[in-house]
């Protein structure tokens, strides 16, 4: 997709100058990037942005460390933190009501704020990509993404475990996410979540935060060999979550989102917008 598709701005929230990409006129949708070294809003969603600002004005911030969005991180507070920065987001754009789409760490960030009571953002109905549930038993994929040495290899290494198809594995490939993952402060922005004091337990939940909670509409949307998941995860996030829809990718990992465009953009404004 070509930067034309999207305008790149800046505003500041919560006193984070916050890059995020603009485009499209309609019902409001945000679109919240993955989490792993390199992430950010253009890479994460520059595939689908053309496709769904046909129907959408479509907002897509960085999260702050990410991206082109200041590299600063709440050790005190690191859920609650990038939750209200959203929220603050929401508001600064003047949007009152929307409808969210996260891919991964964001997906999982999302169903936290839908299961507060109330909930924490305003979501209208949202969309998990490989987002929420439980991580796969076996930590061995897992543990590639969160070793990230900062060298092309280990961002290969990564791109194998998020992509089924190889043409995410090229050199081309490599070297844009190395870009992004080694801008100034970026790899401590990233890495300082896994800090933490010797005993400490990590907790990325909100503690009043529980899927049967969840009462706006939720499209989880699954990779049929994703090895940062077990293979029934979608169900049984399905399972905890009333009137959930589940939808599963063949041919895709984690990224399913980027790895099948055109379907995933069809999918989500039939499930947004009501469409047969």
């Amino acid at each position: 997709m070509s930067a034309e598709a999207y305008q790149h701005r800046y505003v500041e929230v919560l006193g984070v100058r916050t890059h995020y990409l603009e485009a499209g006129a309609g019902p409001t949708l945000v679109l919240l990037h993955s989490g792993e070294y390199g992430a950010s809003a253009e890479l994460s969603w520059r595939c689908n942005i053309g496709g769904l600002a046909k129907h959408f004005h479509v907002l897509a911030p960085d999260l702050p460390g990410w991206g082109d969005s200041d590299k600063v991180y709440s050790f005190s507070d690191r859920t609650g933190f990038r939750i209200r920065h959203v929220a603050e987001f929401c508001r600064t754009m003047s949007v009152g009501s929307a409808y969210f789409i996260g891919s991964s760490f964001s997906g999982g960030l999302l169903l936290n704020a839908a299961g507060r009571v109330p909930c924490a953002l305003p979501i209208a109905k949202l969309i998990t990509v490989g987002g929420g549930g439980d991580l796969a038993r076996d930590p061995s994929a897992r543990q590639v993404l969160t070793s990230y040495d900062g060298t092309p290899d280990g961002m290969r290494r990564a791109l194998q475990v998020l992509f089924f198809d190889e043409k995410w594995w090229t050199d081309e490939r490599v070297a844009e996410k190395q870009e992004s993952a080694l801008k100034p402060g970026a790899w401590e922005a990233i890495s300082a979540a896994r800090l933490r004091r010797p005993g400490e337990r990590f907790i990325t939940q909100f503690p009043d935060s529980e899927p049967g909670n969840i009462k706006v509409a939720t499209l989880i949307v699954a990779g049929e060999d994703d090895q940062i998941k077990d293979p029934d995860w979608g169900e049984r996030l399905q399972a905890q979550i009333a009137g959930s829809q589940l939808h599963t990718f063949a041919k895709s990992r984690h990224m399913s989102h980027i790895e099948h465009p055109d379907a995933f953009n069809k999918l989500a404004v039939s499930f947004l917008l009501g469409q047969a």
